[in-house]
C-alpha cells in the first residue's frame, strides 16, 4: 500500500473515530437528561437502559476497533491480516476500514480454544478419517 493510500485510511480512521465519540457524548448526555427529567424514586423503565446499555457498549467496541487500527498504522502493519499476516484486500479495507482480518480470516475466525481456525479443524477431520 503507498504511502498515499495509507494517509487517506488514517484520515477516514480519525474522522470514523470522531464521529463515535460525539455518538458516546450524545447517548452519555440523553441519558443524564432522561434521569434528570424522571421524578425522584421513580425507576427508569428495564428495557429503556438494557437498549441504551447495548447501544453504547456496541459504540464502544467500534471506537476500539477504531483505534487498534490506527495503531496499526502508526506501526506500519495496518492492511496486513493479524492472524495469517497476509496482505488485506483493499477492497475489502475500503468497506471495513478498522478490519484486522483478510476475508478468509474473518469468515473462520481462530478457535478460542486452540487459535486452530475453524477450516484448518475441518481438514484435520477430514485427513484423520
Amino acid at each position: 500500500m503507498d504511502a498515499q493510500r495509507r494517509q487517506g485510511f488514517a484520515v477516514l480512521l480519525q474522522r470514523q473515530r470522531e464521529a463515535l465519540l460525539r455518538q458516546l457524548a450524545a447517548a452519555t448526555s440523553v441519558k443524564g437528561s432522561l434521569a434528570a427529567r424522571r421524578e425522584p424514586g421513580t425507576p427508569s423503565a428495564p428495557w429503556d437502559t438494557s437498549r441504551s446499555a447495548a447501544g453504547t457498549g456496541r459504540t464502544h467496541q467500534a471506537l476500539e476497533k477504531v483505534d487498534a487500527a490506527l495503531a496499526r498504522l502508526a506501526a506500519g502493519s495496518y492492511g496486513t491480516c493479524t492472524t495469517c499476516g497476509r496482505e488485506i484486500a483493499l477492497d475489502r479495507l475500503d468497506l471495513v476500514p478498522a478490519t484486522a482480518y483478510c476475508l478468509r480470516c474473518a469468515r473462520h475466525p481462530p478457535r478460542a480454544d486452540t487459535g486452530v481456525t475453524r477450516l484448518t479443524a475441518a481438514w484435520a477431520k477430514f485427513y484423520r478419517r
